[in-house]
């Protein structure tokens, strides 16, 4: 997205850089780098150089099959000793490649940085101790931490980069008051360092640096855009911990799984195989364990809080290989998968400074032969093994590169704790928007759900129905799209292979804005002969937006023609502008851009032979929902924010979109429009769009006519559950003092269609149309409790009673409601 496929990361070689008495330190003679193949996974690399007063430089490297490159530098003096002002490692970036920053600790809601350098100018961007960013703005601040490195750093863009691994600070000559780790910017360089030697010194022993180096995607991400469509796995808590308090293998029945289950496909229901919880931590497990409690306590010290030493490492694949043999396990969700840290002495990560006191290391190696084995394992017993990883704030690619799906969100965004408390209150509402639209929020997503490490994201929380998808869609996630139907009237293709994928970063500009731009993005995805537009309206105020295409950049042809994605109609596309779209605040639309020929609009006047002669119309009862007139009276039930609110942000129940009434409800409770009739010897009629909503019988969206007496009649596009002869069928019923007299189902239901009710002089008559050409008879009775004119009309859902009270949201669509006389 940022220029070519294929580029130069470093700036220079990985250097080592030696300073003695105010001058720098040259190599003096060197040997040649050795190149040994260990296997078909793991390549050494062995080299040896002497510097300056006598200095030693040796490395001892191994390289891994995905790029992970762990080395050992060690600095050895002569018998002597040599006064050394500085010494570090340092990884040197083109500027052009040091777009984003990120690091990350054992704290990782609190100490973790994501950064935006790409405007900064020369200077100190970072170092280890002025490290965390705050707030909205990017401010940094000084953090106190027992460790002073920070175990997983990461410089690169938004397509690739370098991730750097460190445990500790053992055998360095610091001052832990200094920066051992810091990013500077010089001359079009940008230089990650690990700093070894951070105060004059007299250097009479060796410095080894262990720390390791890996290219970012860590292997090809799939082709296309959201491939993310087939299978979703759930975010979390899936039946019970893998190994946990009081659960061993074999005490999970087959009837206690399917009390709970979640099955990833048809065939791991059949044979019984659900869903595992995994922990990174295995204090969870209880000492009292009649299987694993005697382990734990004889290891309590080497294991510690979840430490991966060797011996852990390998009680874990057994107590898997345990699972899968007497349960069957299709995969395993880590928690918790920061790097973790420990000072205990047993473990091996503990260690004594030179001044006697214990220090402590992280873990991230050992995690990463964890999280290695585990992926090999689960590949060895599995045809489709997958690893979820809860990666919230952390990009630890090192050993997280083995997860197929990464969670992230749980932080809430970067508006102030204090505003994220009262909104849980529900006292203040902040939704998506509000909570990361600012530069670390948008920042810190572009790092956690970016391309650069080739795994599949999932966002795991959503503030907002509307305002969550107008940022997620903008890396590529499709969650909380909500399509005009089951699926948009125009399907791009958004998952397919052939796409490409052009973010609001990218080079490629689709391109400018002509009017109200301010805080609009547009995101797009560009197949053969057509692009996706995501228009998304961050700023706080409705907008009508002007946006002039580059069709030549976007690869089509001035004849190109524009249409709403999800409504289906064309647009006015005149001189490549779209003119005017409206956008609400925190919204978003989308729209497809195709040569001719490759897509059908839907017809501005479809439906049109439906309709009575105009000159019949009662135009005061008619309404095409360009807006939402003041003559009706909203009518939602007091429940109605089980199906509006989205994480305590509300959302309309009704509103105006792409030209139609959207009523926002859920599959039992009541929700419409309705204004004052009092009209007879007429027709009724609307057009609705399908629909993806489980509505019950009684809650389809459409029309509804009350009398004075209590009696009604309702015509619906079917309920959305129930039998197969009713559900996504026209539906009609009768009701006469509170029961139901009257009842029948009719066709099956279209993308769009079209309902009336007809009140004659003997009879109601009911008429559907799935084909928008002919109307076809439903059913009529009598008006033996209907006499005389109806007085309430109402357009929605439900007779004003609610039944359960679930919490679903469904959306259903109405347009050109059209009262008629019958005749002159």
């Amino acid at each position: 997205t940022r220029g070519k496929k294929v580029v130069e990361i470093l700036a220079s070689p990985v250097r080592v850089n030696l300073r003695s008495r105010g001058k720098k330190l040259k190599v003096t003679s060197s040997k040649s780098v050795k190149i040994n193949l260990l296997d078909q996974a793991h390549g050494e690399v062995l080299g040896e150089s002497v510097v300056d007063e006598g200095l030693k430089i040796s490395v001892r490297g191994k390289l891994e099959f995905d790029g992970f490159y762990r080395m050992q530098v060690t600095i050895t003096p002569p018998a002597r000793g040599v006064m050394i002002d500085s010494l570090d490692i340092s990884v040197a970036l083109t500027n052009e490649q040091a777009v984003l920053f990120n690091a990350g600790s054992d704290q990782m809601r609190s100490q973790k940085t994501f950064l935006d350098i790409e405007k900064k100018n020369d200077g100190v961007l970072w170092d280890s101790i002025n490290a965390i960013t705050v707030g909205k703005e990017q401010k940094l601040t000084a953090v106190k931490r027992n460790n002073p490195i920070w175990p997983h750093v990461w410089v690169g863009n938004d397509d690739r980069g370098i991730a750097m691994m460190v445990e500790n600070t053992r055998s360095w000559l610091i001052d832990r008051n200094k920066p051992v780790m810091d990013l500077v910017r010089k001359e079009g360089v940008t230089t990650l360092r690990l700093i070894l030697v951070n105060k004059p010194v007299l250097m009479n022993k060796s410095i080894t640096a262990d720390f390791s180096l890996q290219a970012t995607p860590v292997r090809p991400r799939p082709a296309g855009g959201s491939w993310k469509k087939e299978e979703w796995y759930g975010w979390g808590y899936f039946d019970n911990a893998v190994i946990a308090h009081d659960i061993e293998p074999g005490s999970v029945t087959k009837e206690t799984a399917e009390a709970n289950p979640w099955y990833r496909t048809e065939e791991a229901l059949q044979q019984n195989r659900w869903w595992k919880y995994g922990c990174m931590q295995t204090h969870r497990i209880s000492q009292n364990d009649p299987v694993y409690g005697e382990m734990i306590r004889l290891t309590a010290d080497e294991w510690s809080v979840g430490l991966y030493t060797p011996s852990h490492i390998d009680f874990l694949l057994w107590s898997y290989k345990k699972w899968h043999d007497k349960e069957s396990m299709d995969g395993l969700y880590f928690d918790n998968t920061f790097p973790q840290s420990s000072s205990s002495l047993g473990s091996g990560l503990g260690w004594i400074d030179e001044k006697g006191k214990r220090q402590s290391s992280y873990n991230v190696f050992l995690q990463r032969e964890f999280m290695k084995r585990l992926h090999h394992y689960l590949q060895s017993v599995g045809p489709l093994p997958v690893l979820k990883i809860h990666s919230t704030d952390c990009a630890a690619i090192g050993y997280m590169g083995f997860g197929d799906f990464w969670m992230d969100g749980e932080n809430g965004g970067y508006t102030p704790h204090g505003e994220q408390v009262e909104h849980d209150k529900g006292k203040k509402v902040i939704d998506f928007v509000d909570r990361w639209y600012n530069p670390t929020g948008m920042t810190d997503l572009r790092i956690m759900l970016g391309k650069q490490w080739g795994v599949i994201h999932h966002y795991l929380y959503s503030w907002g129905f509307e305002s969550t998808y107008a940022i997620l869609g903008m890396f590529d996630l499709e969650k909380n799209y909500r399509a005009m139907g089951k699926k948009p009237f125009h399907e791009f293709g958004r998952f397919e292979k052939d796409i490409e994928f052009i973010p609001y970063w990218s080079n490629k500009k689709v391109g400018k804005w002509l009017e109200n731009g301010e805080d609009i993005f547009v995101t797009a995805w560009k197949r053969a002969g057509k692009v996706r537009l995501l228009i998304s309206n961050l700023s706080s105020e409705d907008r009508a937006v002007s946006f002039k295409v580059d069709l030549q950049a976007l690869g089509l042809s001035n004849t190109a023609i524009v249409m709403d994605e999800r409504e289906g109609s064309e647009l006015d596309f005149t001189d490549s502008t779209l003119k005017k779209i409206n956008i609400p605040r925190h919204d978003y639309t989308t729209l497809i851009i195709a040569k001719k020929g490759l897509y059908t609009p839907l017809p501005q006047n479809l439906g049109h032979k439906l309709s009575p002669p105009a000159k019949l119309w009662i135009n005061e009862y008619c309404d095409n929902f360009s807006q939402l007139k003041s003559n009706w009276a909203k009518n939602a039930s007091p429940n109605i924010t089980k199906a509006t609110v989205d994480h305590g942000v509300e959302s309309p129940a009704f509103s105006i979109m792409s030209g139609y009434l959207r009523i926002r409800t859920s599959s039992y409770i009541y929700s419409n429009l309705k204004q004052k009739f009092n009209q007879d010897n007429c027709s009724v009629q609307i057009k609705v769009r399908d629909y993806v909503g489980k509505y019950a019988i009684g809650y389809g969206p459409g029309l509804h006519l009350y009398w004075g007496n209590g009696a009604s009649v309702h015509l619906t596009v079917g309920p959305g559950i129930g039998l197969k002869s009713q559900v996504h069928r026209f539906h009609t019923w009768s009701m006469v003092n509170g029961k139901k007299v009257f009842e029948k189902y009719g066709d099956l239901i279209a993308k769009v269609n079209w309902l009336k009710i007809e009140l004659n002089n003997e009879k109601i008559c009911f008429y559907t149309s799935n084909d928008a050409k002919e109307w076809s008879p439903l059913s009529r009775h009598k008006r033996d409790a209907f006499i005389g004119a109806a007085q309430v009309l109402a357009v929605g859902h439900g007779e004003d009673k609610d039944v359960y009270l679930e919490g679903y949201s469904f959306d259903s669509f109405f347009k050109d409601l059209i009262v008629a006389k019958l005749k002159e």
